[in-house]
């Protein structure tokens, strides 16, 4: 099996994607807390009721937390596997367009674009010294057996 890891990590992405997630946690809470005060009994403006706007509160800030957590969550995991950046890098943007955020959608498509360097996992050869690829059996220099 080929092990490749990668050298360079999409940083811009994880981080605009990180920063939209928190931003909207915070507005997602605040939401939350706007449809908790008008739920209450006494919160009437000119004897209207604003029940069906504190469903509407409510269900757009429960939208907004999750999606914010699962932006989060595909952030890191875009951090932590940059070779699968396109699938992160989509869940990224497609959140992001369903919070309305500019800033997520940026992020999405630098993860989307990103151009992984990859680099296979190597040793040392114990004949000559040489850095080999550890899926070779032999040194291609001093041709001695790697275990």
């Amino acid at each position: 099996m080929n092990r490749q890891t990668c050298q360079n990590k999409p940083t811009a992405a994880y981080i605009l994607a990180l920063i939209t997630g928190i931003i909207n946690i915070i507005a997602g809470i605040v939401l939350l807390f706007l449809a908790a005060i008008t739920s209450s009994s006494s919160y009437h403006y000119y004897y209207y009721d604003f029940y069906f706007g504190t469903f509407i509160l409510a269900g757009i800030g429960l939208w907004v937390l999750i999606a914010s957590v699962i932006l989060i969550a595909a952030a890191v995991k875009l951090n932590a596997n940059p070779l699968d950046h396109s699938k992160w890098g989509a869940v990224i943007l497609i959140f992001s367009i369903g919070l309305l955020s500019i800033l997520g959608i940026i992020g999405g498509i630098l993860a989307l674009t990103f151009k992984p360097i990859r680099s296979t996992r190597t040793r040392m050869c114990i004949g000559c010294g040489l850095q080999i690829d550890e899926n070779l059996r032999f040194c291609p220099h001093c041709g001695k057996q790697t275990s």
